[in-house]
């Protein structure tokens, strides 16, 4: 059975903190750098996954030097995402974007 998928997917490790949203005032978040990445959501290699269905705020980090069309003092910018864990396996999870994100520069 060959793959096939909407959105062309990426391999770019970006540094992400993810954060349960049903923590339970626990902070809770995790620390993750994504294995690939497509405009629909992304997959992270990890042992520990979350729980599938679970709902998570995903703050991505983006090095600015690789997108030059961004003209400013910021040399990162931070990508908020709402999303969910959509499927979770033993080497990692693939969490999908809910369309919902807001752009905030991040100084160095």
């Amino acid at each position: 059975m060959s793959e096939q998928r909407k959105l062309d997917r990426y391999h770019l490790p970006i540094p992400t903190r993810i954060a349960p949203l049903d923590a339970g005032g626990d902070d809770g978040s995790l620390y993750f750098v994504t294995a690939d990445v497509c405009a629909g959501g992304a997959f992270f290699q990890t042992k520990r996954s979350l729980p599938q269905g679970m709902d998570v705020d995903l703050e991505m980090s983006l090095p600015l030097d690789r997108f030059r069309s961004f003209r400013n003092s910021v040399n990162r910018v931070c990508i908020r995402i709402h999303g969910t864990v959509l499927r979770t396996a033993s080497h990692g999870m693939a969490i999908q974007f809910n369309g919902q994100h807001q752009y905030c520069g991040q100084a160095d």
